[in-house]
């Protein structure tokens, strides 16, 4: 396949991330309903484990039909990799518990889903995570609230459900100024409309039943990984968010993967 920045949209969001099967030529990605995988010799085995390279060890860590989805939204977001969740919540609280733990701040605007909101204003402090709340429209106000514990800014392409549409240059810069990482939910716009790692936020968080895929009845949303070009998440955090997501069985099912890598054509 060709690489995914030569490619529009609609062709990388019915084959980016997938090749046809070798040997009977599929077109649609199979469901790959296993739990383990076959190694070649211990040494094989060790490696994936150990995170040197690549491969699939267990489908609660990653999955082959999972991982299509995933490169597919990594293409369509222009990005280097995504991470698929099986709740929104489930990816907003990796990006959370990768960046921070308790005595972290969140500077968020007002204009949030609500479960996010509650997330944020509810759960979070029980676990000694403080979030300051401000006007998407006041960008000094973003200024102002970050403080020296500060290690995440968070705000919607799209505000729910007031419908503002946030500055993400201007939001970024601050953020970038700061040195902290800017993290959107780009679910109202989607990477077709909107793509936030070109505009500066290093990690989007697309939620596909949302957006791409309202009548589906699977929940795959993830989060996405900036380019090296554009990198603010380190490899080691990176990581944490794979750590986080095995350790706490948010892995969505393969079975509804096919929902949201699809091939059929309007």
């Amino acid at each position: 396949m060709a690489e995914a920045k030569f490619l529009k949209p609609d062709t990388l969001a019915l084959h980016a991330g997938q090749h046809p099967d070798p040997v009977t030529g599929s077109r649609a990605v199979p469901i790959y309903q296993t739990t383990s995988f076959v190694f070649r010799d211990v040494d094989h085995a060790a490696s994936p484990f150990n995170l040197e390279v690549g491969g699939h060890i267990y489908s609660r860590i990653s999955n082959p039909t999972v991982a299509v989805f995933e490169e597919r939204v990594a293409a369509l977001e222009e990005g280097s990799g995504a991470l698929a969740t099986s709740s929104g919540q489930a990816a907003l609280h990796i990006a959370i518990a990768t960046l921070m733990g308790a005595g972290g701040h969140i500077v968020a605007s007002t204009s949030l889903y609500g479960g996010t909101r509650n997330m944020l204003a509810l759960t979070m402090p029980r676990f000694g995570i403080e979030t300051t709340f401000v006007n998407p429209r006041d960008h000094v106000g973003f200024a102002k609230a970050i403080q020296p514990n500060t290690r995440l800014v968070l705000g919607e392409t799209i505000g729910n459900p007031g419908g503002e549409v946030l500055d993400i240059p201007a939001i970024a810069a601050i953020a970038h100024a700061a040195r902290i990482p800017l993290m959107i939910d780009n679910t109202f716009a989607s990477p077709v409309l909107c793509r936030p790692l070109t505009l500066g936020a290093p990690s989007p968080m697309p939620a596909i039943t949302a957006s791409t895929l309202p009548r589906s009845s699977a929940r795959m949303p993830s989060s996405c990984a900036p380019a090296p070009r554009a990198c603010a998440t380190s490899a080691a955090a990176w990581r944490r968010r794979r750590h986080f997501i095995c350790c706490r069985g948010w892995r969505p099912c393969p079975c509804a993967s096919p929902a949201t890598v699809r091939t059929r054509g309007r």
